[in-house]
């Protein structure tokens, strides 16, 4: 396997890059932890999905006869708890490991990127569930001397993004697709489990894309607040911004661009005829 869900975690990383402004991460939590639950939603009957991802039947067994060399068909899906270790050497054979390797954690990997990408278009997002390692460096804001109460968002915060933004863009877009479509099956069962018995991943999936996409681009520097012990954006407009959107803002303009870049091209791509193809 050459390939694996990585876009995923952009979203990721899916990933993946979120935290608080506060500039303190929190620490990291144990392996055996309670998956955040949906509210339970009114029983109804399901609408089919908007985005289906069709996987490919399964091959016919050929004789055993047969001498003609052929690829082999792709290995059969393994339980949803046990496919950490399947996936992750998917995505180690992927990655540059010099440049990017020990950047992603593989500890309910499949559930924690479908939590990950729910809440990227909720208020806030569960960091005990990151598929990825904290953002390296302090949160930095820069004040005013002649005026404490005027602060911003320090420009110096952008470059701490920028090598997750370089994995992703580091990824071949149709491999991720194509490891996707034949992991699917894993991420809508996490999906119905997580309490969206009637609902479809891969439209949430689009549905996210598309609050990402929405993100303002705003002028800087931007203005921030300190009530309490967290800062905010003084913008109640900015505030109100989804856990995923404040993510790109605090990625930068530049950083932001390339992220948005991404996004388009997996939401054209996973929003078309998508099947699945074999994976080596």
């Amino acid at each position: 396997m050459k390939n694996a869900v990585l876009f995923i975690l952009g979203l990721l990383l899916a990933a993946g890059v979120y935290f608080y402004l506060t500039g303190k991460e929190e620490a990291r939590e144990p392996t055996a932890v309670t998956l955040p639950q949906a509210t339970e939603p009114e029983h109804t009957t399901a609408a089919p999905p908007r985005y289906p991802v069709t996987p490919e039947p399964e091959p016919p067994v050929q004789p055993v006869e047969t001498t003609t060399a052929e690829t082999p068909p792709p290995p059969p899906l393994p339980a949803l708890d046990a496919s950490d270790p399947m996936l992750a050497g998917a995505i180690g054979a992927l990655l540059d490991a010099e440049r990017f390797g020990g950047m992603l954690m593989f500890e309910s990997f499949v559930r924690h990127v479908v939590v990950n990408i729910d809440n990227l278009a909720a208020a806030k997002l569960p960091i005990k569930f990151r598929v990825y390692t904290p953002v390296p460096g302090a949160f930095q804001v820069r004040r005013d001397p002649a005026d404490s109460e005027n602060v911003t968002l320090d420009p110096a915060n952008y470059q701490r993004y920028t090598r997750y933004v370089e994995l992703l863009e580091s990824l071949d877009p149709a491999g991720v697709v194509r490891i996707y479509t034949h992991y699917y099956p894993l991420f809508q069962e996490a999906y119905v489990a997580l309490g969206y018995p009637d609902r479809y991943f891969n439209d949430r999936v689009v549905e996210v894309i598309d609050v990402l996409l929405a993100t303002p681009e705003v002028a800087e520097p931007i203005q921030l607040s300190q009530p309490a012990v967290l800062y905010t954006y003084s913008d109640p407009g900015l505030e109100a911004l989804s856990s995923g959107q404040k993510m790109l803002l605090r990625a930068g303009p530049d950083n932001g661009r390339r992220l948005r870049e991404l996004l388009r091209e997996y939401r054209r791509r996973i929003t078309t005829s998508v099947s699945n193809t074999q994976v080596p």
